[in-house]
């Protein structure tokens, strides 16, 4: 005797109303990423973790026993999990904030590999990278010229390092801090000791993606800065590599 229609519907991997982590990355986020309090969106410069591992709350069974969905937006993408983010504040570079209460804020759709339970977290990433990246509008780069990285101001250069890259061959066993600068005098206001300690990585880096230049000009920091804020940098990884607490 066949399988029942009754018999053959599959058990929900994730339910409704279960909390779950979802790894995040500001690139699907629409340019967002969490963070502490409202007045890290007035900060200058502008600071986060852009991806990474957080709670969220399951909104729809997983796998939909059913074709049917509560949540037919455009922008959910069908196959994957659906969630509602519990973290409440969000900020994009311009310190421009997502509205908690609308579910197209809130609500999204993320790929199953990037979704866990929280007692499955039994280990830090294998990887942190703070990346210091230029936060001010795009200057339109030739892309005949550039090619499809354009340039490394650019958010199509960046990308094409932490999520063509990184992600591609790490997967969600990474995690992201991104300070976003105008100026010179933005790098000279970073606080690499405040920071470099809450990089759970098991290994850590540095990257920048700026252009340095003697004098400040637009989509360029001056030299000396960017040279500064490296020297700050290098001086606090390099102990954590040499007394194995995760260093480059």
């Amino acid at each position: 005797m066949g399988d029942t229609p009754q018999d053959m519907i599959q058990e929900p991997t994730y339910r409704t109303g279960e909390t779950v982590e979802i790894f995040y990355r500001m690139s699907n986020e629409e340019g967002y990423f969490p963070v502490d309090s409202l007045a890290m969106r007035c900060l200058r410069p502008r600071f986060g973790r852009t991806d990474g591992w957080m709670r969220a709350m399951v909104v729809e069974d997983w796998p939909l026993s059913t074709s049917s969905s509560a949540f037919g937006a455009d922008h959910l993408k069908v196959g994957h999990v659906k969630v509602r983010h519990l973290h409440q504040l969000w900020s994009d570079r311009y310190g421009q904030a997502l509205n908690p209460e609308r579910d197209r804020d809130m609500v999204v759709a993320v790929p199953p590999c990037d979704v866990r339970r929280p007692s499955e977290a039994t280990r830090r990433v294998t990887l942190s990278l703070l990346i210091v990246r230029w936060g001010s509008q795009e200057t339109d780069f030739n892309m005949e010229q550039w090619g499809a990285a354009s340039s490394s101001t650019s958010d199509a250069y960046v990308s094409s390092f932490v999520d063509a890259t990184v992600y591609e061959r790490l997967g969600p066993d990474y995690e992201v801090f991104t300070v976003f600068v105008n100026s010179g005098a933005d790098l000279a206001k970073m606080q690499p000791a405040a920071i470099v300690p809450v990089m759970s990585g098991m290994h850590r880096a540095a990257c920048y993606f700026l252009w340095p230049v003697m004098a400040q000009v637009r989509v360029r920091v001056p030299v000396r800065a960017r040279f500064g804020v490296r020297v700050r940098v290098s001086g606090l990884l390099l102990p954590m590599a040499r007394d194995g607490t995760g260093g480059p």
